[in-house]
């Protein structure tokens, strides 16, 4: 039986990731939860900083209506996130996918990680191994890759949040996925010097920064170790080629409906003349952005130069429309 999955995003005061990571998510996902708090954990804000973040999250594309906000005061990260459990359960939801606004996914290493969660009743929880990615997109943590549970049976019977993100297992297993299989894309500290302050200061590890941390952060470059909550030096790794690959815009349901607008199908081979333009104008005006239209040797051009994350869009077996955003 094919498994449910949903999301519960706890968010306060988004990173600019926030789009980006739901993007990512949102075609293997049956229902996405975005908990922001009113506050954040560690302390009172009196800039109220979470109400851009409900402006962003009320702002994403949601074709297949699966997104629920939900904004309040939770005292603790274990609380909001057990709440969020606790509404996929009531949802009929299996599992929640334990999910921050800053973390990524390639959605075809998702997908198949995602059909075998029902392989083993005993299993109540997987573990994800993540790389933690250092200023950019470019430089990763070498040896910060420990495994968090990010799938967790949302059954109060089965699995509890305890402190964070930890989760204790109640009468089942665990089981940990490798690099290959599934990896989580950690951007927690690829931000600017105002908002990593605002992370170090206000998350639920707080208390292990300090202003001598902020100092370090701002001076680092290139061949310097990163020194992180722990005080252990890190060496950063710059990447070559990207592990984060470009992801594909949300389409699902809504990309056939605008298409039978056009008296055409995803099937079709192609869309020429005025119904592509037509296609164009609509689809730009439905999520806010434009097209360029790239066919053949420009298109390899263009995926192997493309920055990591950039969203594009490939229709069936006409070209591959890449979203400019500049």
């Amino acid at each position: 039986m094919k498994p449910t999955v949903g999301a519960v995003i706890c968010t306060y005061d988004d990173s600019g990731h926030l789009t980006e990571t739901v993007r990512r998510v949102y075609n293997s996902l049956d229902r996405i939860y975005i908990l922001i708090g009113t506050a954040p954990w560690s302390c009172s804000d009196p800039n109220r900083d979470f109400l851009a973040t409900y402006a962003t999250a009320s702002s994403l594309f949601d074709p297949e209506q699966k997104i629920t906000i939900v904004s309040r005061r939770w005292a603790s990260e274990h609380e909001q996130r057990a709440y969020g459990q606790s509404l996929l359960f009531k949802d009929g939801i299996d599992w929640c996918m334990v999910l921050d606004d800053d973390e990524f996914y390639n959605t075809d290493q998702l997908d198949k990680y995602i059909a075998t969660l029902n392989k083993a009743d005993n299993i109540f929880i997987y573990l994800v191994p993540m790389h933690v990615y250092w200023k950019t997109g470019e430089y990763i943590l070498s040896g910060a890759n420990t495994a968090y549970p990010v799938f967790v049976r949302t059954d109060p019977s089965k699995t509890e949040f305890t402190k964070a993100r930890a989760v204790i297992v109640k009468g089942g297993n665990w089981e940990s996925s490798t690099h290959s299989q599934l990896a989580m894309h950690h951007l927690s500290y690829v931000r600017t010097d105002e908002q990593v302050h605002k992370k170090v200061t206000r998350f639920s590890h707080a208390d292990q920064f300090g202003s001598e941390w902020l100092d370090k952060w701002k001076s680092w470059q290139y061949g310097q170790d990163a020194i992180l909550d722990s005080g252990i030096p890190q060496r950063v790794q710059k990447l070559d080629p990207p592990l984060i690959k470009p992801c594909g815009y949300v389409a699902g349901s809504h990309l056939e409906v605008l298409l039978h607008d056009l008296n055409s199908t995803v099937d079709s081979p192609t869309i020429q003349g005025d119904a592509k333009t037509k296609f164009l104008l609509k689809l730009g005006k439905e999520i806010g952005t434009t097209f360029r239209i790239m066919q053949g040797k420009e298109i390899s051009r263009a995926l192997g130069d493309m920055k990591p994350n950039t969203p594009y869009v490939h229709i069936a077996n006409w070209e591959i429309l890449i979203i400019d955003n500049t």
